[in-house]
């Protein structure tokens, strides 16, 4: 049994569910198979487009253009960088945002916090929030991250912290504390 098809054996699969190639030649769509996508990825878009229900043509496409699923492919890779850079923007200002919080009230203690958020017990008196010390500790052998949980570790300041957690963990810290 053969797994992988090659990219020739993709474009035929492609014409058989009725793919057409006449917008993206068939040498242009399969440089762009080759170098920019993989057929998993790009025949994910193809289930947005109606297919014939009857007749000799069931079961295939109706006038969808490779040329579709490849812009479609490329809006998609676009559409995720800009997540991206958000998200990293969001990141950012979450972490300026706490840090400014707790310099601007003299009775919040850096350190203190990061005790009570890690040691926030569940109803069965467990550390709710424990697995995230594990997390960071899994961490140790990062050259970014060493010398800091080295350093620190379990007894974090917030600053410290806030640069060793998951951005999920940071939402949810923000999320109990502000």
């Amino acid at each position: 049994m053969k797994i992988l098809l090659n990219t020739d054996e993709i474009i035929s699969h492609m014409k058989k569910k009725g793919i057409k190639f006449n917008i993206v030649s068939e040498n242009d769509a399969k440089r762009f198979l080759q170098n920019n996508n993989y057929y998993m990825k790009l025949a994910s878009y193809r289930t947005n487009y109606p297919k014939h229900q009857t007749g000799v043509n069931k079961g295939q496409y109706i006038n969808l253009e490779f040329a579709y699923l490849q812009e479609l492919s490329t809006i998609d890779m676009h559409l995720r960088y800009l997540i991206v850079q958000m998200c990293l923007d969001i990141e950012h200002r979450l972490k300026v945002s706490l840090i400014s919080h707790i310099e601007n009230n003299p009775e919040e203690d850096g350190y203190e916090l990061i005790r009570r958020f890690i040691g926030y017990t569940n109803a069965k008196g467990k550390l709710q929030n424990e697995y995230i010390l594990q997390k960071i500790h899994r961490h140790n052998s990062s050259d970014y991250c060493k010398d800091l949980i080295d350093k620190y570790y379990p007894f974090f300041p917030v600053w410290v912290f806030v640069e060793l957690i998951s951005f999920g963990d940071l939402a949810y810290l923000c999320d109990l504390l502000l």
